[in-house]
């Protein structure tokens, strides 16, 4: 399992094994880490979002499971980067972040092979990144429109294409 915790004086990943043991601090970072997601298929593999100073700017990381390859994805540290979910074949990263502009938030997908990222949902909105379908052609998107309200769409990963789910 991994999980945080701030006994070092501040949020960070530590990894443990199921059958119990003592669990092993894998980050060492003088910032928090915000949060830490395993791989669907690399067992080896997590995603952490950090951020600098309290910031709460997070970026998304990779890192091994034993602390090792450790790899910054995102490099803008004025830009909230909020993690969605990786695809179902772990290739693939879907995340919002607030880069086009400070007020509204556009959803991306992120190949972790390429280092490539694409715009699937943008608007004068603040959008968030959902899930993956399990065959991994679509992709959960929302939008918040109210204090109680939101409009969830289906994006086709392939073609681009919209389709609202909540109308």
């Amino acid at each position: 399992i991994a999980f945080l915790s701030n006994s070092p004086g501040t949020a960070q990943v530590f990894v443990a094994s199921v059958e119990g043991g003592t669990p092993k601090q894998i980050t060492h970072f003088a910032d928090r880490v915000m949060a830490v997601h395993w791989s669907p298929k690399d067992p080896d593999l997590l995603l952490i979002l950090r951020d600098t100073g309290g910031d709460e700017h997070a970026q998304l990381c990779t890192i091994r499971a034993d602390g090792s390859s450790f790899r910054d994805l995102t490099h803008s540290p004025k830009v909230f980067h909020q993690f969605g979910d990786w695809s179902p074949d772990g290739r693939r990263l879907l995340y919002a972040s607030n880069a086009r502009h400070v007020r509204y938030f556009d959803v991306h997908i992120l190949d972790l092979d390429t280092g490539d990222t694409r715009t699937v949902f943008q608007g004068d909105d603040y959008h968030f990144a959902g899930e993956w379908s399990p065959d991994g052609r679509t992709v959960l998107v929302g939008c918040a429109t109210g204090s109680f309200n939101n409009d969830l769409f289906a994006i086709d990963v392939a073609t681009g294409k919209s389709r609202l789910l909540t109308a």
